[in-house]
């Protein structure tokens, strides 16, 4: 009796070791979920208008004037293009490759910034100064 009782012991304490062995169904439900987040890269927006419409994270590349520096702000100005205006945030890198004055006009390249519902600042990352 002794020895059926070790016996069983032993089963019921192997049991769940065998099951987490064994494939299970949550895996391959987690890692099609994992893979329903992955987010494709689209074509960066090309106009101010539709950089404010946008959402957080969204890249942009514009091209368009400085109208003139925030006042009481490092690196940050208002541009314009034909189809609005917005405030833009240079990037160290950005800021000392290129030396901004009023109405310069520029390429930027970039990703916007949208918090708290205010309006989105476009985090420059590149900045070309055209003729």
């Amino acid at each position: 009796m002794r020895y059926l009782f070790v016996m069983l012991m032993s089963l019921m304490l192997a049991a769940p070791a065998f099951a987490a062995e064994t494939p299970a169904e949550a895996p391959a439900v987690h890692h099609a979920a994992h893979k329903a987040k992955r987010v494709t890269k689209a074509a960066p927006v090309d106009t101010v208008a539709k950089a404010l419409a946008s959402a957080n994270k969204t890249r942009v590349s514009v091209t368009g004037t400085i109208v003139e520096p925030v006042q009481g702000k490092k690196n940050r100005y208002v541009f314009e293009d034909g189809t609005g205006r917005m405030t833009v945030a240079l990037g160290k890198k950005a800021a000392a490759a290129a030396h901004l004055e009023a109405q310069s006009k520029v390429h930027l390249t970039g990703v916007m910034v949208v918090k708290g519902g205010k309006e989105g600042v476009m985090a420059v990352r590149k900045a070309e100064v055209q003729q």
